[in-house]
């Protein structure tokens, strides 16, 4: 796998462990660690590798959302987004440059999954087990 190297969002906000757990608390979900990791120095960052396989497709991500909740490309922002269609398990933490998300899904207590929401039809496509797993996936 390439070195991925981010690219700092504009106004180079980097989220504090308070403003990381206020967002969980608003949500009711607690991100993993890897996510929170990569958050802590590269919050609403661009990947310089992005493309990544989606069924027979190749698909981009083009930026991490952030946990400053007064920008627009904020994961409550998102969330708020998925949530007016009806969906409450999935919890946006990228977009590509389309609308879509890669959002985690909670399948249960203690257990999520990465996956694509599509915005245009609200369809879910799992994608992996985690993070650092999506990460890994990513190409050119």
């Amino acid at each position: 796998m390439e070195r991925i190297t981010w690219k700092k969002y504009e106004n180079n906000y980097l989220p504090t462990e308070q403003d990381i757990r206020r967002v969980e608390e608003k949500l009711g979900f607690t991100f993993p660690n890897d996510f929170i990791d990569i958050m802590k120095e590269n919050d609403g960052g661009y990947p310089n590798i992005h493309t990544f396989e989606l069924l027979d497709d190749e698909e981009c991500i083009n930026n991490l959302l952030s946990f400053d909740e007064s920008d627009k490309q904020s994961i409550l922002f998102a969330y708020n987004v998925v949530c007016r269609r009806g969906i409450k398990n999935l919890f946006p933490i990228a977009r590509d440059p389309f609308g879509n998300y890669i959002c985690y899904k909670k399948m249960g207590l203690n257990n999520c999954k990465i996956v694509f929401w599509n915005h245009e039809d609200s369809e879910e496509i799992e994608l992996c087990d985690n993070f650092s797993e999506f990460l890994n996936m990513l190409y050119r």
